[in-house]
């Protein structure tokens, strides 16, 4: 006889379900409050521009859509109550998941790999505001817990195309790249289960996964289309409504005719025979999608494929406008990870698991690119999708052949992500901030408010504007402005360069955002394009500029043909600048608009091409300024690798008339557009005689470097003109 477990596998389950159950709720979701600064100035504004029902894709162009501000933005007195219960709503539902995962799970092994997977993620993730263990990664863990179980998903895998895609659609509103996640890892899971029943010779498989295809692909844009602008969502969603009720009655009439008479019938057979019975469906699917595509295109809504693509071009962007070159130990650790995860995904393949464990690297890749093309506290994310990822590789991977080598395949990757987020100022231990975080008290603490806040929602709503307009107080003191100042401008249209948004609630300002709201985000020639437009098209009756920028750049290359357009129209209010708010120690310069542009290009000299590292003798004017139109080529290594991962940094080595030499960033993808080179101020002395055009030209020469020339052409034309004389 064999003797019974002392522990009965029930016991170990409960066990774990409270220890999960426990770091969550001591890890409830939290606010988002104004602060100074560049991160809380978008969030700010993405919370600000969804209130003024702004157009985002036109109005406003950044990564977070309309509904951004559930997943990253400020609480403002409008949104306290739909952040919180949103983001509740997310962090419980995710819980929700986990047991119900926990609870099919029979292995201990499995079930300690997955707990320790999952509170990895809630202690390393959960300190950081708007990286880590947020509500958009939230979702994810959602879709991609839920997709474990395989035969579940096969089985409806045309009713969940649909319900997931009604989340993408709206999650791609929150933030593209969460859409991109969601519906990414589902279309390549449909597609090779399509591959795979083509290859079994099994048409049913392949038609359920081709409908599935579809359903995903009309969903996605129907619920984003609703959603985009919401003033007008009760109208599209009505045109939404109009196209089902179109296209479901001609299918239906359709379908009847099939079913009520048999003059073709006879002529198929087989799989034509059940084609020709899918016909009503497909016609259905044909005209919805004919007329969903005259919806989109309608004038009178905003343009969500403008949505889409100006979004696209941030994110495709960020590769080279925002990439950090980090700890290459670290990151040949993450590459280890990720080879790990390869190796995982093989042994489910071998398993039969082919479609899941395809699937599953796509977010394992996007979060590897996100991680560590700014490899600095982003590389957080990569570790926590990967480590739970490789989780749920060991759960699906049955063959006991395999199993240990999973397990050890997770461990490797467990320690790898420890080491990744860790450092000598950086631990996981301070990552979790303090211990009395995870206190008993604070447990029950968070699971009375969760309870009262349900019940009593209108206490919940005036608890959260007291605090909120006690946030705002704070900050309008730290940010006061200059009473001289706020008379000039009261009223009037205002925008703030680059980013110190902080300025304008307590100060009551008459914010006109451009499109790319913070200037290092214009790091394309379309993005500087759109902002320069939004300038001179409608021009600001003052900005506020403040002389800093990110990475080492140079203020003045963060969004060159828009700033240009700013010296040639804009003049210095001498007597109001530079000032300085109570929190803040360095200065602002109050910018007010010129009737005439004091600007005339003029020709300067020929294109030439000059090669990496050779010093280019820049053409000046006296008392002018030269701008530069700079055109970088990627080499077709360079194209793959800015696809796939990062290009490092350019560097331009400028030699000063004064003999000094000062290395700045290059934003190589927008320099096309034109860049001021011949001033390029160190100080805020220099940069006030600049706008007083009493600066003469500073540089002499200029060249430009890069770790790695292969990814370029070795040619770089560069084309100067004389644009402003700045006396005039």
């Amino acid at each position: 006889m064999q003797k019974k477990s002392i522990i009965s596998p029930a016991f170990v389950k409960g066990i774990l379900i409270i220890i999960t159950t426990y770091f969550f709720l001591a890890n409830l979701p939290i606010i988002d409050w104004l602060n100074i600064g560049l991160d809380y100035s978008w969030a700010f504004a993405i919370s600000d521009a969804a209130h003024k029902q702004l157009i985002f894709g036109k109005d406003i162009i950044f990564t977070y859509g309309p509904l951004g501000y559930l997943v990253h933005g400020t609480s403002l007195n409008h949104n306290f109550s739909q952040i919180i219960y949103f983001r509740w709503l997310i962090h419980l539902c995710l819980l929700t998941v986990v047991i119900l995962r926990l609870s099919f799970i029979k292995s201990y092994s499995n079930q300690i790999v997955f707990v320790l997977s999952i509170i990895f993620a809630t202690l390393v993730g959960n300190p950081y505001n708007s990286i880590g263990f947020t509500v958009d990664y939230q979702i994810i863990f959602i879709l991609l817990i839920l997709m474990s179980f395989d035969n579940f998903f096969q089985k409806y895998i045309n009713y969940l195309a649909i319900a997931i895609g009604i989340i993408s659609g709206f999650s791609i509103l929150t933030k593209l790249t969460l859409g991109i996640y969601l519906a990414g890892s589902l279309f390549i899971y449909i597609f090779v289960n399509i591959v795979r029943g083509y290859f079994q010779k099994s048409p049913s498989i392949v038609i359920k996964n081709v409908l599935a295809g579809i359903n995903l692909t009309l969903t996605i844009p129907s619920i984003a289309f609703i959603f985009l602008y919401p003033a007008a969502s009760n109208r599209a969603f009505i045109h939404i409504i109009v196209n089902l009720c179109i296209a479901g009655g001609v299918a239906l009439t359709l379908w009847f005719i099939v079913k009520k008479t048999s003059l073709f019938r006879h002529r198929f057979q087989g799989n034509y025979l059940f084609l020709y019975n899918l016909l009503p469906l497909l016609v259905f699917y044909g005209l919805y999608g004919l007329l969903l595509l005259q919806t989109i295109n309608l004038d009178n809504f905003p343009s969500l494929l403008g949505y889409l693509s100006n979004s696209w071009q941030i994110s495709s962007g960020y590769s080279s406008g925002m990439s950090i070159v980090g700890n290459y130990p670290r990151l040949l650790i993450a590459l280890l990870c990720f080879a790990l995860s390869l190796f995982l995904m093989s042994l489910a393949i071998i398993d039969q698991k082919i479609s899941l464990a395809i699937a599953y690297i796509f977010p394992i890749f996007l979060s590897f690119k996100h991680g560590f093309v700014r490899q600095d506290d982003h590389v957080v994310v990569f570790t926590l999708v990967v480590i739970v990822l490789a989780s749920l590789y060991t759960i699906i991977i049955k063959n006991p052949r395999f199993k240990k080598i999973a397990y050890c395949a997770w461990g490797m990757i467990f320690f790898g992500c420890i080491i990744i987020t860790s450092s000598p100022n950086w631990t996981i231990l301070e990552n979790a901030r303090q211990w009395s975080n995870f206190s008993p008290d604070r447990v029950v603490n968070n699971i009375g408010v969760v309870i009262s806040s349900m019940l009593n929602p209108t206490e919940l709503k005036m608890r959260g504007e007291r605090s909120t307009t006690q946030n705002l107080q704070v900050i309008a003191t730290a940010t006061k402005i200059p009473d001289s100042v706020l008379e000039k401008v009261q009223g009037k249209t205002i925008d703030i360069i680059p980013w110190e948004f902080s300025l304008i609630p307590g100060n009551q300002l008459n914010w006109k955002p451009r499109p790319i709201i913070q200037s290092y985000s214009a790091y394309t020639e379309k993005l500087d394009e759109l902002n320069y437009q939004s300038l001179s098209q409608s021009p600001r009756d003052y900005l506020i500029y403040h002389f800093q920028s990110i990475d080492g750049r140079h203020p003045f290359f963060d969004e060159p043909k828009a700033f240009s357009y700013v010296v040639c129209n804009y003049q210095l209010d001498s007597v109001n600048s530079p000032f300085q708010v109570p929190a803040i120690k360095t200065n602002f310069y109050l910018l007010e608009k010129q009737k005439v542009s004091r600007c005339i290009p003029t020709p300067l000299g020929e294109t030439t091409n000059i090669t990496w590292d050779q010093v280019y003798e820049l053409p000046t004017r006296n008392r002018g300024i030269t701008r530069a139109q700079v055109k970088f080529e990627y080499s077709w290594l360079g194209k793959i690798v800015k696809q796939l991962f990062r290009i490092p940094p350019v560097i331009i080595n400028v030699n000063y008339l004064d003999g000094t030499q000062v290395n700045f960033r290059f934003v190589q993808d927008n320099s096309a557009n034109g860049v001021i080179l011949s001033h390029l101020p160190r100080n805020d002395q220099e940069l006030m005689a600049f706008f007083q055009g009493k600066l003469p030209p500073q540089v002499k020469s200029f060249s430009f470097s890069v770790s790695n020339p292969l990814l370029f052409s070795p040619e770089i034309k560069v084309t100067p003109f004389g644009e402003v004389e700045t006396g005039s």
